[in-house]
């Protein structure tokens, strides 16, 4: 497929376009349109040929390619889901999985073999596995001319690393013979001779790049942690994939925490200097102390002054020239003599389930430039551009024949001198506004005599339509009025100098003939990158932080009207911003002032230290109010507003996000935050709309407020909550919808007669709007026919305490609560089945609904019974 629009007529002898341009090129037009219909006819041939592949071919088509091969999908998993939502392609992708069906022919030439059961748990599940045959670890009396050296050793309690792998994934020690079987529904055996087990790694290693390690100042200027919010987090293993298809998946193949003791082994390489598997800039950790022990800022700490220690009570103190390191509880010491005098930055990789909460994952950027269009406001001077519209110059010459007759005639009668009539510059906006939806003003050779900026060469290379075309042709009007038409979209880029580093990126403003942002300038703090912004005024504008460093700053904003803002990080980031005790006769935070109309978006970015506070500016006039948007994606608000060692909350009673007369919409979409607390006009204003999705709203404690109002029984606003967890209680106006929730704590909703809750988990004793196949209600009502079907008898007393009962079997369970542990928010495997099947597409309700993880399960045991061999027992076991 072409993306040239002219390709059609550039086919045309020479002397029909001639005739054509004289007439105004109406042939032309006519041609684009045809190619456009052209290129989409071609496109979908193109596409029926790739779809004849498992490679190339559309979702839809898998099934029918796996059918052709006699794949079967896994009743158990569930059927497929409707192929026109989002939520039911992501299901169909985890029932008939691409890579499975690509494998089948090749699983089946393999069948019986050991490493074929991990590469179906990467296929199948997409967790990355380690088969093990438990009858190779059965302690048993080996002839002395027949040894096999690769079975179960007895116990030597001298061998620290050996009995660190005890009852794991990588145990080599002898075991007594277990008679429970592998696969029971009730206590799973291990050692015996048919027991085949995969160990399994749901948790993910996600990595931090040059971020700063935190200062225990509390316990000593020496002391640091891994992670920027002081907490304890032991350090994952970056994974390398199997050299050979045929190998068993070792530690350094899968996604687990560093021991010590396996951290503390040291290799030789062939020039003699010491080598690891875990630390360097290419690999799980690494450590920059820049000025300390040739540590610079592009070279970490050698190895060889790295040592392995046990820091759980910080009395460990390296000797001089050395740092110790604690991985399993990511802790660092300098020795007492020697502190850091530039700081310590690292690299580490931490554990965690899926992509929320921001972090350096893969994520698309929400598009900040809602609207390109042009508004009356975007006039800076409106005589100076009547004036340059009259120039002769081939952008002016070509706007002005493409106006309206009327329009055109109140400009040649307009004095640019005088006061500009409104009827001229409302003809004037609607007009110049069709041109930018219809015109290619790219292709019409109008700025060949200006210097564009890279930005926009990229743009035109990539031909745009639709909306983008109308952003690249106000871009061009931009280029051309400069000097009388507001810019309509900036982005400013910050990021922090390294460390120690002598090159600081620039904090002065952009320069004035700057009308596009630049990818070569680049801001040291975002308080730099807001003081431009309010300098240009620019109606949609990015924030761009593009490092993984923390930012001290005291940020406050206000949004004028129209306007819109995103604080974001750049793709694969995770900026940290921290919010410090500034004031002392107000309180701090990160304030946020919306006005009408104006759009507030946090893209990225961890906050901690503080909350944040959003409120709408009153409106001076009484007419009606635009709503204004706040939206918080990938983002965390840290519960508590900073974490302790062991990962409780500093402030567990204090709110993440203030919310004040906002009328408009609050979204939250794949984020982390603590406790919501509105302050609302309840007689002024109407109920604010908060919406999340796919989010945790965490207030510390169940019987903490996560949304509420203070000094009111209820917040005055409207939720939507879906595939989220919360923590705390809710105590709000109305609930519009919840779907696919866990509500672990009471829920109190003003008007319960307003929308409903449908296939959630919550507390027995809240007051809810109507509810559908909720938890615990519907294993109430089961249990109650089965009861009364066996015993017609049964008193009430004997059947409120069974109900009792069956409202605490299926309270959901969770591995953590506590945010910043690996696990947290993970449902338990011992979690009762309602729940983690108790969605209304059989998934697991909760934040991590969409990693169909019970699907994921199903199809994996289906095909370990399909390719085990015959005699053998094969089950999944959960390593994480």
């Amino acid at each position: 497929m072409s993306p040239n629009a002219d390709r059609l007529y550039e086919l045309l002898p020479a002397v029909y376009r001639q005739r054509d341009e004289e007439l105004g090129d109406p042939l032309k037009s006519l041609l684009q349109v045809i190619s456009e219909q052209v290129d989409v006819v071609e496109a979908d041939i193109d596409q029926l040929y790739r779809n004849w592949f498992i490679e190339t071919a559309e979702d839809w088509a898998v099934p029918y390619i796996a059918d052709l091969i006699g794949y079967r999908p896994v009743a158990a998993a569930g059927t497929p889901g409707a192929i026109d939502t989002l939520q039911g392609e992501a299901r169909n992708r985890i029932l008939i999985p691409r890579q499975e069906v690509a494998n089948t022919i090749r699983y089946r030439r393999r069948k019986g073999t050991l490493a074929l059961l991990e590469q179906l748990a990467q296929d199948v599940a997409g967790w990355p596995g380690r088969a093990v045959e438990f009858y190779k670890l059965l302690g048993w009396t080996q002839s002395l001319n027949h040894l096999r050296l690769d079975r179960g050793r007895t116990v030597d309690v001298r061998q620290g690393l050996r009995l660190d792998k005890l009852n794991g994934p990588f145990d080599t020690l002898a075991h007594t013979v277990d008679v429970r079987k592998i696969d029971s529904n009730y206590d799973l055996g291990r050692h015996n001779l048919p027991s085949v087990g995969l160990y399994v790694w749901r948790l993910k290693a996600y990595p931090i790049s040059q971020s700063p390690a935190y200062c225990l100042e509390d316990v000593s200027p020496y002391c640091y942690t891994f992670s920027v919010l002081g907490n304890d987090t032991p350090l994952y293993i970056n994974p390398v994939p199997e050299t050979d298809p045929t190998d068993i998946a070792g530690e350094l193949n899968v996604p687990t925490t560093i021991r010590r003791r396996a951290f503390e082994e040291r290799m030789v390489a062939p020039d003699g200097t010491e080598t690891n598997p875990y630390y360097g800039p290419d690999k799980s950790f690494a450590i920059w102390a820049p000025g300390w022990h040739e540590s610079t800022e592009t070279l970490p700490i050698p190895l060889n002054r790295i040592v392995s220690a046990n820091l759980s009570d910080w009395q460990y103190r390296p000797r001089p020239g050395c740092v110790a390191v604690d991985p399993e509880l990511g802790r660092i010491a300098f020795p007492p003599s020697q502190p850091p005098r530039h700081g310590v930055v690292v690299n580490y990789h931490y554990g965690f389930s899926a992509d929320v909460g921001g972090g350096e994952y893969n994520r698309s950027l929400t598009p900040f430039v809602d609207n390109p269009l042009l508004r009356l406001s975007d006039l800076k001077d409106a005589n100076q551009f009547l004036i340059q519209l009259k120039q002769a110059s081939s952008p002016s010459d070509y706007l002005r024949w493409h106006l309206s007759p009327s329009t055109q005639a109140q400009l040649e009668v307009q004095d640019v001198t005088e006061p500009i009539s409104e009827s001229l510059l409302e003809g004037l906006i609607n007009d110049l506004n069709e041109i930018l939806r219809t015109a290619r003003l790219h292709d019409e050779n109008l700025f060949d005599l200006v210097e564009l900026p890279r930005q926009l060469r990229d743009l035109i290379a990539q031909e745009p339509s639709g909306k983008r075309l109308i952003q690249l042709n106000r871009a061009l009007l931009e280029v051309h009025f400069a000097d009388s038409l507001a810019t309509t979209d900036q982005v400013y880029r910050v990021k922090q100098p390294f460390p120690g580093s002598s090159g600081t990126p620039p904090s002065a403003p952009l320069p004035q003939n700057e009308t596009v942002s630049s990818e070569d300038v680049t801001f040291a703090s975002i308080s730099a990158a807001i003081a431009q912004w309010r300098v240009d005024r620019p109606r949609q504008a990015a924030i761009e932080i593009l490092d993984s460093s923390v930012y001290v700053e005291q940020i406050s904003l206000e949004l004028g009207d129209g306007q819109t803002l995103h604080i974001r990080a750049a793709n694969r980031q995770r900026p940290v911003l921290r919010v410090l005790n500034w004031y002392t006769a107000m309180p701090d935070a990160l304030n946020v002032t919306l006005h009408p109309g104006s759009h507030f978006c946090l893209d990225g970015i961890m906050i901690t230290g503080r909350g944040m506070r959003v409120r709408q500016a009153e409106q001076a006039s009484s007419l009606p109010k635009a709503p204004a948007y706040l939206t918080i994606r990938h983002s965390t608000l840290v519960p508590g507003w900073s974490l302790q060692a062991n990962c409780h909350p500093h402030r567990p009673a204090e709110p993440s996000l203030e919310i004040s007369n906002l009328h408009g919409q609050a979204t939250i979409d794949r984020s982390i935050v603590g406790s919501i607390q509105v302050n609302q006009d309840e007689v002024k204003t109407d109920p604010v709309s908060i919406q999340l999705w796919d989010s945790v709203l965490d207030a510390t404690g169940p019987e903490l407020e996560a949304i509420g109002a203070p000094g009111y029984p209820f917040a005055h606003a409207s939720l939507t909550i879906v595939r989220s967890t919360v923590f705390g209680e809710i105590q709000t106006h109305a609930i519009e919808l919840a779907e696919n929730s866990i509500f672990e704590g009471k829920i109190t909703v003003a008007r319960s007669q307003i929308g409903c809750m449908r296939f959630c988990a919550y507390i027995k004793g809240s007051r809810t709007p109507k509810r559908f196949r909720c938890q615990p209600d519907v294993a109430i009502v089961t249990m109650e026919q089965q009861l009364k079907e066996s015993d017609p008898d049964i008193t009430s007393e004997n059947l409120a305490a069974a109900k009792q009962r069956e409202c605490n079997r299926v309270r959901p369970r969770f591995n953590s609560t506590r945010y910043g542990t690996p696990a947290y928010c993970q449902l338990a495997h011992y979690c009762p089945l309602e729940i983690t099947r108790g969605a209304d597409d059989e998934s697991e309700m909760g934040v991590f609904h969409h990693l169909y993880q019970p699907q994921r399960a199903a199809n994996l045991q289906a095909r370990l019974d399909e390719y085990t061999p015959a005699g053998m027992t094969a089950a999944i076991l959960y390593a994480s």
